[in-house]
Formats: C-alpha cells, sequence, structure tokens
C-alpha cells in the first residue's frame, strides 16, 4: 500500500532532501509550506525528477496531516507551536517525525504531540539520525527513507519500548 506523507515546511532545506526521499520511494506526497511559489518550485522539481511522482500542494497544513499516513515538520523550531497547533487533533495514532537540532526540541515535540508516534530527525553529514522508543515507526521511517535513497542511522535512546520517554 503506498504511503502518503505530509512535509510541512517543505521547502525548507530538510524538507527538500525528505519530500525528494520520501517520492523516490514511491510516497503521495502533500506539500505544506508558508510560501505557495516555493512548494510550487519543489513540485515542479519533484516532477522533473520524477515524472510519475503522486505529490501536490495543500495549502493547509491541518488538512495535508489528515490525509498523511506520516506527517513530517521540517519547518524552523520556531514555528513549533503554531504547527503544533494545527496538527494536534490530527496526528493522533500517526507516525509524526519532526527534524531537530536537540534532544529538548526532540521532547518538546514529543510531550506536545503524546498521541501520535514520535520519532525525531537529526541531520547527520549526508543523512539523518532518527531517534525514537516506537520500533514500528522507527522501521517504517527508516524503510521508506533507504528505499527513498537517503542515509539513515536508527537510534533509541531505550530500546524496546513502544511509548516515547520523550513525552514524559
Amino acid at each position: 500500500m503506498k504511503q502518503t506523507v505530509a512535509i510541512i515546511g517543505a521547502d525548507e532545506p530538510d524538507g527538500r532532501i525528505l519530500a525528494l526521499a520520501f517520492a523516490n520511494a514511491g510516497c503521495r506526497i502533500l506539500l505544506s509550506d508558508k510560501v505557495p511559489q516555493r512548494a510550487h518550485a519543489l513540485l515542479s522539481e519533484l516532477r522533473r525528477a520524477n515524472a510519475q511522482t503522486d505529490a501536490e500542494i495543500l495549502d493547509c497544513a491541518r488538512t495535508s496531516c489528515w490525509e498523511a499516513d506520516i506527517i513530517i515538520v521540517a519547518s524552523p523550531f520556531a514555528s513549533r507551536d503554531e504547527v503544533i497547533a494545527k496538527i494536534r487533533e490530527v496526528s493522533t495514532g500517526k507516525i509524526v517525525a519532526a527534524v531537530v537540532s536537540s534532544s529538548s526540541a526532540a521532547r518538546q515535540y514529543a510531550r506536545s504531540l503524546p498521541h501520535s508516534r514520535f520519532v525525531s530527525l537529526a541531520s547527520a553529514g549526508a543523512g539523518y539520525v532518527l531517534t525514537g522508543d516506537d520500533d514500528e515507526a522507527l522501521d517504517a521511517l527508516r524503510r521508506l527513507l533507504e528505499a527513498g535513497g537517503a542515509d539513515v542511522v536508527p537510534s533509541r535512546p531505550s530500546a524496546g519500548r513502544q511509548h516515547s520517554s520523550l513525552n514524559q
């Protein structure tokens, strides 16, 4: 079954990289960005890379997340509260992965989205370190990113638990 991935902050550097990886993995991509022109440029880039890419731009982050199986937050941490307010109700039970620069930022996201299956994504050179306690969520993201050509390093602070200690 084709996974649908919503990317909030799609035109941020990590948003672009992740959109390309998920598109290469055959996912349906829902792009959301505050600046529609940038989202349109990314959509064109995705389609140039692969004419069969299933992607569209949605003006509302909440709507794109409602439709998604996986939610990627690539927007700047400064907009965290605004993003969380938009997606909290529609992220229950879904994998939510946020690009973060610190474990403190990851904990803040996880606490704010306690009913999601939270995974943090940290840039590591040309790839990403995935961190979280939900093994199924980590494995699902790792498989999709690797299928899309991204370099992934899985990492868990407390392996084997299904609910993140980050949520506490």
